[in-house]
């Protein structure tokens, strides 16, 4: 584990980066309680967001002083809103404000963030690094971002389109609290499980039910119970972008809800919340395009709901334009949805993960919490069960939020059952196809339904015995959280995916990605090669993340890397450097002058040959400088001096 105060320091810029401005912003907006810290994240990588976009037409080299220009926009633009809507005579006070209602959202935060960094610290509080295929890209681009200053999704090390917004936040981070690139990625990584995540959660819980002590505990002990998200995602992959997404699809269908005209919670100027949503959606979107496709699949059922109680008051008022114009909108606004929906997503050769079981088994996985092949969890099922009765009984107008549990879990159904083909494709396509994907999506839907389910639960109970005494109420409240924070903390799915998590992050002599000879040899590269120079290499062995441990350049940069004919010529026979003069022209042109070695031991265990990388203790022309155990090896190369 890295020095306690160095992570100390990294973690408080995360949070500050994350949460300040749009904190700041939301308080001005006339956000209270729980909704100022739960429109904090949307609401600060609002600034970042907005200045990706920028810098995609107008370069703007991405700095901490630059990071200080987005966070000033953003809490600007909320002193601009406040005074438009006062002068226009629209303020507010937020309905419902409970003070034992705040506390009780705050505490469910606070407890589920102690539960979920408890699990994360072990693994995530230095700067070891995940050992998975993935992470290759994300580390070297956080790097990038570093070297460049550029943040524009269509400006990475990956050619097109890619959502950079997580590099961005993990880039500024690195920047401004000086500690290094994989101790900023453990620790963002925390904030945004531990911290953004359960206030998330609470928040949406929030607006659904308005202000309800039992829901909101539970809402928090929830968040942290289930190992879908957020601890799988950061396991799987390694997902960093899903991570940050997902853990603000609760806040963003939050700020969605009053816009949609639903939900028990706290509502504003439409301005405002028409306003904070659209910076809501766009962060989501570059934070994670299939993100936004979650939203808008659990989005439309409030949406529709909303809709036809807007229609309704339209026809009643008589007002022709009104219910025309009305009409209008929610048409277009569907069509859009549901053509994102078909259209924006990866090619069926991008989605190639395929079945991993039958629709019954995949129903049984639902039922007893097994997604993803984890140990069973099925206090959260037995939750959302309650939560679902409770509405039919008593909640009809929050059927909507049933609706989007069951588009979830349908999903996952189809993902994991139905046969490979167009109609597995068309609905889960948007997520690769991937089942762990969508198992990461279904808590965000889970925790506030079976919060409700609990506080029906409990409800129920006082009315049975005749108990009206709001202390004794607050008591059993507290009393059936903590049994749900238990139940689920010390069940056999969250230790196992604990575990999981320890195991993908341990450096051994025979990690998946890079091994502690590897390493090693890695820290002392400085010693031997100069900034400028480049470092060709296998991605599929490691070598490539000398340039995000090393800042030294690496030829391959990531494991997907467009092959141009330089480097397709220095892969194949670069060994042969000092017979083939096209060779050493391919080395002067990349500034290639150094090659590592790592042996032929990949990170999926497959095999992808680099001939010219590998067997050079026997090629002339290359003089290996630095070894580190039998496999571990670095060469200048001399054929082209």
């Amino acid at each position: 584990m890295s020095d306690p105060t160095g992570v100390m320091v990294v973690g408080v810029t995360a949070v500050m980066v994350m949460l300040a401005p749009g904190g700041i912003a939301a308080a001005i907006l006339g956000f209270r309680g729980i909704g100022i810290v739960g429109a904090a994240a949307p609401l600060s990588l609002a600034g970042i967001a907005l200045l990706s976009l920028t810098e995609t037409v107008f370069p703007l080299p991405w700095t901490p002083m630059t990071w200080v220009l987005s966070a000033a926009f953003v809490v600007g633009a909320a002193v601009v809103v406040r005074r438009i809507v006062l002068r226009h005579g629209f303020w507010y006070r937020a309905p419902g404000f409970s003070r034992l209602g705040e506390t009780a959202s705050f505490l469910a935060v606070v407890v589920a963030a102690v539960a979920i960094a408890a699990r994360l610290l072990p693994s995530l509080g230095g700067d070891a690094i995940s050992q998975t295929f993935d992470n290759v890209y994300h580390l070297n681009a956080v790097r990038y971002i570093e070297d460049t200053g550029r943040i524009s999704p269509t400006h990475q090390i990956i050619p097109g389109f890619y959502p950079s917004l997580w590099h961005a936040v993990t880039a500024t981070v690195a920047m401004v609290s000086g500690g290094s690139i994989p101790l900023a990625v453990n620790v963002t990584s925390m904030v945004l499980a531990a911290v953004v995540w359960p206030i998330s959660v609470v928040f949406l819980t929030r607006q659904i039910v308005g202000v309800n002590v039992t829901a909101m505990l539970t809402a928090g002990a929830l968040s942290a119970g289930m190992a879908g998200f957020p601890m799988m995602m950061l396991d799987y992959g390694v997902l960093y972008p899903n991570v940050l997404s997902i853990a603000l699809l609760p806040a963003v269908l939050a700020l969605f809800l009053p816009v949609a005209g639903v939900g028990d919670g706290d509502r504003g100027p439409t301005v405002v919340r028409v306003l904070a949503l659209l910076s809501a959606v766009t962060v989501l979107a570059l934070a994670h395009p299939s993100t936004l496709m979650a939203f808008f699949a659990i989005g439309i059922w409030p949406a529709l709901h909303g809709g036809f109680r807007w229609f309704r008051s339209a026809s009643a008022s008589g007002s022709r334009f009104r219910l025309r114009g009305g009409l209008v909108l929610w048409a277009l606004g569907l069509l859009v949805v549901g053509g994102l929906l078909l259209v924006a997503r990866p090619t069926s050769e991008q989605a190639f993960w395929k079945p991993s079981s039958t629709v019954p088994e995949a129903m049984q996985d639902v039922v007893l919490g097994t997604m993803g092949w984890r140990p069973e969890n099925i206090v959260p099922t037995i939750a959302v069960l309650l939560g679902i009765i409770a509405i039919l009984a008593l909640r009809r107008r929050w059927w909507w939020l049933i609706a989007g549990w069951l588009t979830i879990a349908g999903t996952f159904v189809v993902c994991a059952g139905f046969p490979d083909g167009a109609i597995r494709y068309g609905l889960t396509g948007t997520w690769y196809s991937d089942l762990f994907r969508i198992v990461a999506l279904l808590p965000t839907v889970t925790a506030p339904l079976g919060a409700i389910g609990v506080a029906f639960t409990v409800s129920t109970v006082l009315v049975l015995l005749r108990v009206r005494d709001a202390d004794i109420a607050t008591v059993l409240g507290v009393g059936a959280a903590a049994v749900v924070l238990l139940a689920t903390q010390t069940g056999a799915q969250m230790t196992a995916e604990t575990s999981r998590l320890a195991d993908g992050y341990r450096l051994s002599d025979d990690s998946a990605l890079l091994t502690t000879d590897e390493a090693a040899l890695i820290a002392r590269l400085s010693d031997h090669v100069p900034r400028n120079e480049v470092i060709a290499g296998s991605p599929w062995t490691g070598t490539s993340l000398s340039y995000a441990l090393a800042d030294r350049a690496a030829l391959i940069p990531h494991i997907y890397q467009v092959e141009t004919p330089d480097i397709a010529l220095l892969s194949d026979r670069l060994d042969r450097a000092a017979e083939d003069p096209e060779v050493c022209a391919a080395v002067k042109r990349t500034g290639v002058r150094w090659v590592l070695d790592f042996g032929r031991t990949e990170v999926h265990t497959a095999e992808h040959p680099y001939p010219g990388f590998t067997e050079l203790d026997s090629a002339p022309g290359f003089e290996l400088v630095d070894q580190e155990g039998p496999d571990a090896r670095l060469y200048r190369i001399t054929a082209c001096d």
